[in-house]
C-alpha cells in the first residue's frame, strides 16, 4: 500500500486531498445534522456521502473524465463515496 502511494502523481495526490477535505466537511455535516434533528449518525452519514457521491458523479460526466485514466478521477472519487455510503448503510443496519 504505501509503494502505491508513492507512485502517485501530483494530480492524484491533489484529488486525495481534495477528497479528504471532502469527508471531513460531510463527517462534521452529519454530525450536526444529526445531532440536531435526532437522526441516527450512520443513516446522516450514508445521506451525505451518497450526495456526494451524485455531485462527484456528476461533476466527472460534465468534465468529461477517462474512466480508467492513469491518475485518479472524479470517477474513482464516485466510486469511493458510493462505497462508504453503502458501509454506513450496512454498519447502520447492523447497529439496529
Amino acid at each position: 500500500m504505501i509503494a502505491a502511494l508513492a507512485a502517485l502523481d501530483q494530480a492524484s495526490w491533489l484529488r486525495l486531498r481534495a477528497f479528504a477535505v471532502k469527508l471531513a466537511f460531510v463527517t462534521l455535516f452529519a454530525v450536526v445534522f444529526s445531532g440536531a434533528r435526532g437522526h441516527p449518525l450512520l443513516g446522516a452519514m450514508a445521506f451525505f456521502l451518497g450526495w456526494q457521491a451524485v455531485f462527484a458523479g456528476l461533476q466527472a460526466l460534465l468534465q468529461r473524465h477517462p474512466i480508467n485514466g492513469d491518475v485518479l478521477t472524479s470517477w474513482d472519487e464516485t466510486l469511493a463515496f458510493i462505497g462508504l455510503a453503502e458501509l454506513m448503510r450496512i454498519a447502520g443496519a447492523v447497529a439496529g
